[in-house]
């Protein structure tokens, strides 16, 4: 359950700041396959998709 747990948080912080869920959905998927192929120093795909979608806000 923690999988669910930071989802939710990740979501909720997202509708918090007014992102768009859609888009907060595609950057999480693309930062989980960054993530996994290991093209970044970052182990933790929320704080990526974070990270990605403040710099674009």
């Amino acid at each position: 359950m923690p999988e669910d747990d930071a989802l939710e948080r990740f979501l909720r912080r997202c509708r918090e700041h007014g992102i768009d869920l859609q888009e907060a959905r595609r950057a999480l998927a693309h930062a989980r396959v960054v993530v996994q192929s290991g093209k970044v120093l970052e182990s933790d795909p929320y704080r990526l998709a974070w990270r990605w979608l403040r710099r674009r806000a």
